[in-house]
């Protein structure tokens, strides 16, 4: 994977075959607005534009055509 070390990250795979990658934390446990998506026919890693947001515990969905961050929180308040 490439970008920053981070670790507890959510992914979602979609039906086009492609695995979607966002949030975790890095080293330090900070929460990261990382995201990107790895196309497992190409073996190639795609960055995508960052969340608006950090996020801890929560899920990653593939509906409809799109990636959705659904639930969790930041830095420890529920959304």
């Amino acid at each position: 994977m490439p970008g920053p070390t981070c670790f507890l990250f959510a992914c979602a795979g979609s039906p086009s075959n492609q695995v979607f990658i966002a949030g975790g934390h890095d080293e330090r446990k900070n929460a990261l607005k990382l995201a990107m998506v790895y196309d497992i026919a190409k073996d190639d890693w795609t960055m995508l534009p960052e969340m608006t947001r950090e996020r801890e515990d929560y899920m990653l969905v593939f509906v409809a055509g799109l990636f959705q961050v659904v639930g969790g929180s930041m830095h420890k308040r529920l959304e």
